[in-house]
């Protein structure tokens, strides 16, 4: 339906010389995750996914979801624009001026809406849009936490369609987190010449790569990359969940001669391959596995180290520490982070107190296990009445009402929540609650830790909490016209003592009054902060 609905570069739409795609556009799995090589058609793939079930089913709601709003608005004007522009079939759906033509909305007379939207460290701008269907794009960039958050804006939809694509960088991020869960479909060749079958997976992928072309990896005569089909190397995993791997050598563009060019052909290899192989030769390994054959490299950078980590350990034992030992603390507050699962987020409170010179003790830390959501708030006052604390740094959303419970207990005014967005300052009163930046916030956090201004009981107290810390790292998102840093998360281990610290640490720096946190966010910041001068 795809090849006679649509055109592409004013040709009806053809999928002659990409074989590999065809299973793409039938997939109709609740979850498929395409994890490829650039430029492999897989934003193409994904605008003609949205035009196609947009035109063919009435009052259709698509979304599609980027990290950045550059992103979008180029998707907009120079992929969804010119699709549903360019086919003389679907015309028929644009002729009607009254309905909505915009940048981030587009309605077709059917009833039918595709809606754009971005979200890379922040879900609330894609929060709550209704819809049949969501395809991701760059889903690499995009936050963990924020996916189920804008997945359950299909929840009374009938089809709850969910495609997410993307380039893979690091081991422990969104997308490979993604195709672990897939079944993790390869395009299988088979050689022509020794019958047997090549597997672009790590294992044999850079076997194929030989100077004179695509090659089988076992008998390295030249492979013919149409020549293949999909095979699942999960086939336990259900078809609820598809998951296909694009490295740019299946791509018969990249492998094969240019027939429009008289100088692409024998007996020299195709220039197109000749390309890759200056790419393997001149990328940095991590470069071209992501980029070119679509794996997931080394992990993101990490901005502290167990070993830092370890010199924070300056206290005594949790078992010294008692309300009568502050050592100089002039304000006590607690950090709470409340859970949401009792498998892979669990309620943390975490005590502590600032002194006169900006350092900050941990006085207790609390995990709890289990989903009972009045026991744990009772218990969390208790800690608080034990050390006397003043105000209780809490998230905002899923602490909506365990932070209802915790004011009926310690007081309205005591409890100071904290919702996480993207701020024009760190910290900002928003009128019902504290808006809180949070690539800054826990920028902040890091640099405090690596300077000892967060300090710790013995390292083997802390050791259980320590790898929520570790596992959060550094991930650069670059757009068409700016680059943008954000923290993100292994998805398998928990960061939930990480976040508990931060609104510690806030919730402290607000009552002591220090002036870093009231500072703009962006590139200013790291001027402005003159970290000698908490001293």
């Amino acid at each position: 339906m795809a090849q006679i609905l649509l055109y592409h570069e004013g040709k009806p739409l053809s999928l002659k010389d990409f074989p590999f795609v065809r299973a793409l556009y039938d997939c109709r799995a609740p979850e498929m995750v395409m994890k490829a090589g650039r430029q492999v058609t897989k934003s193409t793939t994904q605008r003609n996914q949205l035009i196609t079930d947009a035109a063919l089913i009435d009052n259709f709601k698509a979304l599609y979801i980027v990290p950045l709003k550059e992103q979008a608005s180029r998707f907009s004007n120079f992929y969804l624009k010119r699709g549903l522009r360019d086919s003389p079939i679907l015309k028929q759906w644009r002729t009607d001026t009254s309905r909505v033509d915009k940048i981030f909305a587009k309605e077709l007379t059917n009833g039918s809406v595709i809606q754009l939207s971005y979200s890379g460290d922040n879900a609330d701008r894609a929060r709550g849009i209704p819809s049949d269907q969501i395809l991701y794009d760059e889903v690499q960039d995009i936050l963990w936490d924020c996916i189920p958050i804008i997945n359950e804006s299909l929840s009374y939809s009938p089809y709850k369609w969910r495609v997410y694509s993307g380039t893979p960088k690091t081991m422990d991020g969104t997308l490979e987190a993604l195709w672990l869960r897939s079944s993790q479909h390869e395009w299988i060749m088979q050689c022509s010449h020794c019958k047997k079958y090549n597997v672009p997976i790590e294992e044999y992928i850079y076997k194929m790569i030989e100077p004179q072309g695509l090659s089988c990896c076992f008998c390295k005569k030249l492979l013919n990359c149409r020549n293949g089909f999909w095979q699942p190397l999960r086939p336990d995993v259900s078809e609820d969940f598809l998951g296909f791997h694009i490295p740019q050598i299946i791509v018969p563009r990249n492998v094969e001669y240019n027939p429009r060019d008289p100088y692409d052909k024998p007996p020299n290899a195709p220039r197109a391959w000749k390309e890759i192989l200056k790419k393997y030769e001149t990328y940095p390994p991590g470069t071209f596995a992501n980029e070119v054959l679509g794996f997931s490299h080394d992990l993101g950078g990490r901005i502290i180290t167990i070993h830092e980590l370890k010199e924070c350990c300056q206290l005594p034992s949790f078992k010294e520490i008692t309300p009568d030992w502050l050592h100089g603390c002039t304000h006590i507050c607690a950090g709470v982070d409340w859970g949401i699962s009792a498998e892979t987020s669990f309620t943390v409170v975490v005590v502590g107190g600032i002194t006169s010179t900006g350092r900050i003790k941990i006085l207790e830390v609390k995990k709890y296990y289990g989903t009972d959501t009045v026991e744990q708030t009772k218990d969390v006052a208790r800690i608080c009445h034990k050390w006397n604390v003043g105000f209780v740094g809490a998230d905002f959303g899923v602490g909506y009402t365990n932070n209802i419970l915790l004011r009926q207990i310690l007081g309205f005014d005591r409890i100071l929540e904290f919702n996480y967005t993207t701020s024009t300052h760190v910290l900002k009163w928003n009128g019902a609650r504290f808006s809180l930046d949070r690539t800054h916030s826990l920028n902040l956090l890091f640099i405090d830790m690596k300077r000892k201004f967060i300090l710790f009981p013995p390292y083997h107290e802390m050791e259980p909490y320590f790898p929520d810390i570790l596992s959060i790292y550094e991930h650069i998102i670059e757009g068409p016209t700016r680059t943008k840093k954000v923290f993100q998360k292994n998805p398998n281990v928990p960061d939930d003592f990480t976040h508990a610290l931060n609104f510690l640490t806030i919730a402290l720096r607000k009552v002591a009054g220090d002036p870093v946190i009231n500072m703009k966010t962006g590139e200013q910041l790291y001027d402005e902060l003159n970290i000698e001068s908490i001293n």
